[in-house]
């Protein structure tokens, strides 16, 4: 799985490549959790274009990492989500805690506070 970071004003794109699966899982929850302690941003949206596939487990990181962002403040959005991974995020019902979105500019609005 491959992690890649993208700012967009107060906002970190966060986009996902591969298969999230329990041996990935540590490595965004890592690197993510890096993002969020150093203060860089508490505004993430995690663009799943090109991820495949989601575990349980990999899937779990999403609710972890969005209750981090909370208690620091922040907010978390996904979007364009994969016919695999959309069903996953369906069944968990993942759209009643955080914004599930089709394209990107919808996932920034979704998180940004109002101006």
């Amino acid at each position: 799985m491959e992690i890649t970071f993208e700012k967009a004003g107060m906002v970190l794109v966060v986009t996902l490549k591969g298969r999230l699966e329990s041996t990935h899982q540590n490595v965004m929850r890592d690197e993510v959790d890096q993002k969020i302690k150093s203060g860089e941003s508490k505004y993430f949206v995690f663009d799943l274009t090109a991820l495949d596939y989601v575990s349980s487990s990999g899937f779990r990181e999403f609710f972890y990492l969005g209750h981090e962002l909370a208690r620091a403040g922040g907010k978390l959005a996904v979007y364009s989500l994969q016919p695999v991974v959309k069903r996953i995020f369906e069944i968990a019902q993942f759209h009643s805690a955080y914004p599930v979105c089709v394209m990107r500019e919808e996932a920034l609005a979704a998180i940004l506070p109002p101006a």
